[in-house]
Order: structure tokens, then C-alpha cells, then sequence
């Protein structure tokens, strides 16, 4: 079974989010002083275990804050109390504007600063990318590509298909009596591991949304700021990178597999997968999705552009064994749809803005390296 070592570089600013929220009782955040330069570093802490070590006395000052009735007084009290070396899960770096908002909520209840998570590992708390982002990203561009070829060879051969039936078909698992066998999907022969980040390279920033001929900077619909934990990227002028492995099964695609019983393939898996199809598919996808977007939004945006541009340079200089990919909460409508004529149109508007990074950096974007190749 050939396993493909490949490393993930982060071009942009990528969150893969978990679903989880934390808000100013879960974290300090502090200003640090090294040379002439200043920090701020948010210490993520373990609620649970700090409560449970309060002394009789602290635990009536943790009492009379709560009772106050002004989510203020415990943020303080956690600010002032806790120490963070003793009760710290993680670590990650801020921007003043962040810092500055967290220490006016300690004076009075203002802004929330609820920050998305990023996916972590439970034991040691450090970032990863998980191997399921990475394959959706490369499934999304292997479907794509083949029902493009699909529809040269045959022209309308696969726009009257419903939603359900579309995969299925491209990928060659629909059985003879026209259902989907999962069990024959070719993707059952790939397996990706997750790819863990250094523990340094996570930074909670805004994410704004986007959309040409409006102001930039909008905030959440809702009206509130939106705050994340985010990869740094070479946008950032920072290398960032994640390492994991690809193993291709290409047994279940070779040997026979006996007919009846309801199996109606002649093997394992309905079609083969090769690593070079996988970036094939993925230069051809992501590049063309690319340079749309910068054409879109990217070059109507003033801080936006220049970063526009200098992805672009980076999509044009891989090499053979590199491809350009998308990863993440922020991948957007056209990058997980496999795009015209067989996309269902978008629901709620999507697709006419983009969300980024601090108001000026787009997200999501990655380069995937096999290495040895």
C-alpha cells in the first residue's frame, strides 16, 4: 500500500473550526514586554481545575463576583487570581486592539470577545489539521475534475442528476439498480492523518466579512465581532507548516471481488485513485477557484489586493509535486461545490462575500506537498 509523506504550508490564515466557543472567564490575556517589542499573549486556562483549587477565602470572592450580577466582576476576578502557569491549557499571540478590548470588559461588561477555537489535540492542547479537512479538500477537486470530463466526453450527461445521485455517478459507485454503494466509493481506499502545527503558530484575530461595493469590515450579521484562532501564513511573512502521511489502498481497486449478494463491482472499490490524479485534480480545481476569487473580490478590496496578487505567485511557482488547496471554515461557496453547469445555485446569497483575516488577508488557502516525489 504506497504512503505518501506530504507537508501543508499555510499561505493564508487557516482555521479548521471545532464548533466551540470560549469567552474572557476561560482565558487572561497579558502584555509582554521583550526588548523593544510588545506582545500579547492569550493564556487559555482550565476553568475547572482553577475553581476546584480556591481556598475557602477565594472561593467567597469568587461568590460575592458571580452574585453582582455583572459578568465584569468575574472576569476580573479570574484576571487577578489565576495563575496561568499553574492553570494554562494553551497559549496563542493577540493584536493590541484585542488586548485593549479585554481589558476594558474587566471594568465593565463590554464586549463579548468570544473566540472559535481551533481544532486541538486533547492531551497537550496543540493545533492540527485534521486528515478529514485535507480529504474533503481533495475529494471536492478529484469530483470535480472527472465530471468536467465527463461532460466533454458526453455533453449534459450529468445535469439532470439529483443531488444524492451525482457522486455516486462520477465516481463510479452506483450499483446496478441505480443506488449509491458507499462501500464501493474509491475514497474508501484513502486514509489521511491528521497534521499537528507547532504550538506557536495559532494567533486570535478578527474575521470580516467582505462583500464588493459594500464597506469593508462588516461584522457578524448578528452585529458581533467575530474572533478566531488562526494559523500564521506566509501572508503573515511566517513559514508554517503541518506533516502528515497519504496511504493509498490500491489493493481494493486491483484485485477481484466476487459478483452477487448485492455487490455488483468487480472489485473492492468502484475506481482507482493515484496520488498523481490527487494533485492533478487539485492544481486544476484550486488554481482556476483562485484566480476567480482575486478577480471577484480580492482586487476590489484595497488591502486585499496585494495579498491577492502574492498568492497568485506563490499558485504559479509549485512544482510538480505541489498543488494549491483549500482548507477550512472559511473555504467558501465555489471551493466545496464543484461549480458550474452541475452546482446547485447558492442558498442565502452565498458566494457573493469573503471573510478576512484582520479585514485585509484571505483565508484558507494552503500549499500540499508530497514529499520524496
Amino acid at each position: 500500500m504506497p504512503t505518501y509523506p506530504f507537508t501543508l504550508t499555510m499561505l493564508s490564515p487557516v482555521h479548521i473550526g471545532t464548533g466551540e466557543e470560549i469567552d474572557p472567564n476561560e482565558y487572561v490575556v497579558v502584555e509582554e514586554k521583550r526588548g523593544d517589542v510588545t506582545e500579547y499573549i492569550v493564556d487559555v486556562i482550565d476553568l475547572p481545575a482553577f475553581l476546584g483549587s480556591l481556598t475557602p477565602e477565594l472561593r467567597r470572592e469568587f461568590d460575592d463576583a458571580v452574585s453582582r450580577n455583572a459578568i465584569f466582576y468575574v472576569r476580573r476576578f479570574i484576571a487577578d487570581r489565576c495563575d496561568t502557569r499553574r492553570f494554562r491549557r494553551y497559549s496563542c499571540s493577540t493584536n493590541e486592539e484585542f488586548y485593549n478590548l479585554y481589558r476594558e470588559g474587566l471594568t465593565r461588561d463590554a464586549s463579548q470577545l468570544q473566540v472559535n477555537t481551533m481544532t486541538r489535540t486533547g492531551a497537550d492542547a496543540r493545533p492540527y489539521i485534521p486528515g478529514s479537512s485535507l480529504k474533503g479538500s481533495i475529494r471536492t477537486a478529484v469530483v470535480a475534475v472527472r465530471a468536467a470530463e465527463a461532460e466533454r466526453r458526453k455533453p449534459g450527461s450529468l445535469e439532470s442528476l439529483a443531488d444524492r445521485e451525482f457522486e455516486p455517478v462520477v465516481l463510479g459507485y452506483r450499483n446496478e439498480r441505480g443506488r449509491p454503494e458507499i462501500r464501493a466509493d474509491p475514497f474508501r481506499a484513502v486514509r489521511i492523518t491528521d497534521a499537528p502545527l507547532p504550538s506557536d503558530t495559532i494567533s486570535i484575530d478578527p474575521a470580516e466579512i467582505f462583500a464588493p461595493g459594500r464597506a469593508a469590515g462588516s461584522p457578524d450579521p448578528a452585529g458581533i465581532q467575530m474572533y478566531y484562532e488562526m494559523t500564521f501564513s506566509a501572508l503573515d511573512n511566517q513559514t508554517v507548516q503541518a506533516r502528515g502521511t497519504i496511504a493509498i489502498d490500491d489493493r481494493l481497486a486491483t484485485q477481484p471481488a466476487p459478483r452477487g449478494r448485492g455487490w455488483d463491482f468487480d472489485h473492492c472499490v468502484s475506481q482507482r485513485l493515484t496520488i498523481e490524479e490527487i494533485l492533478g485534480a487539485c492544481r486544476l480545481f484550486y488554481v482556476d477557484r483562485l484566480e476567480k476569487e482575486n478577480e471577484d473580490f480580492y482586487q476590489k478590496h484595497g488591502q486585499a489586493a496585494k495579498a491577492g496578487e502574492r498568492l497568485r505567485a506563490l499558485a504559479g511557482a509549485m512544482k510538480g509535486n505541489e498543488t494549491l488547496i483549500r482548507l477550512g471554515r472559511f473555504s467558501h461557496f465555489e471551493c466545496v461545490t464543484v461549480g458550474p453547469p452541475f452546482a446547485r445555485p447558492p442558498k442565502r446569497d452565498a458566494g457573493r462575500t469573503r471573510t478576512l483575516a484582520a479585514g485585509e488577508l484571505p483565508m484558507g488557502w494552503a500549499k500540499l506537498t508530497i514529499d520524496g516525489m
